[in-house]
């Protein structure tokens, strides 16, 4: 009778419903009823009843279901339909102008430097398009520079990158005859474009929080020890009543210095950015100057 326990007043008899004298087993199945007789008397007294069982359903093993994976978008062949476009399926128009033309007329700034970042178009978006690339020179991202605008977004699936020419490295040998030593780093694809124009060895990030990583791998695989830092000029212009205390371009500077653990110095434009800088007469020797008189420092 181990396997029984007696009936109560929680849990009446369920065949005579009395609280007393009754069993009824542990699982619920069986009942052993001193009042209610049945056709399988019991060898110690009453009768044995067997109960309708509410056992659970049985469980079954479903095959977990496989999802598809989420196909990641290839940004280089994305990158390579909006260079077949401004290359090849519009070269020129009417007037005999091509897309590179329109491209260096919309930005004012020099073909071959705007070249080096390999740009593309897209008459879907009405934009131009300029890869974003990680520290091996692969592309990850495409920014997209809307025409006249200048609005500014990302296609979708697109990460962070940098702005810059895969074949930096040599053209930099070439310009400044040290071999990947230093690098001025800017902000946008456009200010990147501009530091070529006057022969820097220029690398944009997407923004003034972005990029790290990627930077560190290019430092390594360029062998950077030093790096020049270009900030916006957050005080600029029509700026200097927005911003009053703080500079997320100098902020951001000294942020990215820290991470990358090289030699820095920082380098403000008296303009907004180095585009516009450009715009007001730079040239190399005046960056050199500028950038000459700030003290090289350690990162903390």
């Amino acid at each position: 009778m181990d396997r029984f326990h007696k009936v109560s007043r929680r849990e009446p008899c369920p065949v005579c419903g009395h609280t007393d004298w009754c069993v009824v087993s542990n699982d619920g199945g069986t009942a052993i009823c001193f009042r209610t007789e049945s056709d399988r008397p019991h060898d110690k007294g009453g009768w044995v009843h067997v109960l309708k069982r509410t056992l659970p359903p049985p469980r079954r093993n479903f095959a977990p279901v496989r999802r598809p994976r989420p196909q990641l978008i290839d940004m280089e062949r994305v990158m390579q339909g909006f260079w077949r476009e401004f290359a090849e399926k519009h070269p020129k128009d009417a007037d005999g102008y091509d897309a590179m033309w329109y491209l260096t007329e919309d930005l004012w700034l020099d073909e071959a430097a705007l070249r080096r970042l390999t740009p593309g178009r897209s008459e879907f978006y009405k934009a131009w398009a300029f890869p974003m690339r990680d520290g091996d020179g692969k592309v990850v991202g495409v920014r997209l520079r809307e025409y006249v605008s200048g609005r500014k977004w990302s296609v979708a699936g697109s990460k962070d990158g940098l702005f810059y020419d895969p074949d930096m490295a040599a053209a930099e040998t070439v310009s400044h005859g040290v071999r990947g030593r230093e690098i001025v780093i800017c902000e946008g694809a456009t200010d990147c474009a501009a530091g070529y124009e006057i022969g820097l060895a220029t690398v944009g990030r997407s923004s003034c929080n972005t990029g790290v990583d990627h930077l560190k791998r290019l430092c390594e695989r360029l062998r950077v020890s030093r790096v020049t830092i270009v900030t916006d000029n957050d005080r600029s212009h029509e700026r200097e009543r927005t911003y009053s205390s703080w500079r997320p371009g100098i902020e951001g500077a000294e942020r990215l210095a820290h991470d990358l653990g090289r030699m820095y110095r920082l380098v403000t434009p008296p303009k907004k950015d180095l585009r516009e800088w450009l715009y007001a007469g730079l040239t190399a020797e005046t960056f050199r100057t500028v950038a000459d008189a700030q003290k090289w420092r350690m990162p903390k």
